[in-house]
């Protein structure tokens, strides 16, 4: 997969933090931000998905109310 380089502000405190973490990991900023990123995608996916399911389920149930 193809990679493009970005640019991000982090504010100091924030930033230490990153660095504490990658190093706790052996993994380099990049790598550390990368994961954190995917990860936070991934999680919300699930939420959207998981939402979904309770919207259809939540549209069901006022349906067959309606119809009693």
């Amino acid at each position: 997969m193809a990679t493009k380089t970005i640019n991000i502000s982090l504010d100091e405190e924030l930033l230490k933090k990153v660095d504490k973490a990658a190093k706790a990991e052996y993994s380099s900023r990049s790598d550390y931000i990368r994961k954190s990123l995917v990860e936070q995608l991934n999680n919300n996916d699930g939420f959207v998905r998981e939402l979904n399911k309770f919207m259809d389920t939540y549209d069901e149930d006022l349906k067959n109310l309606a119809q009693r």
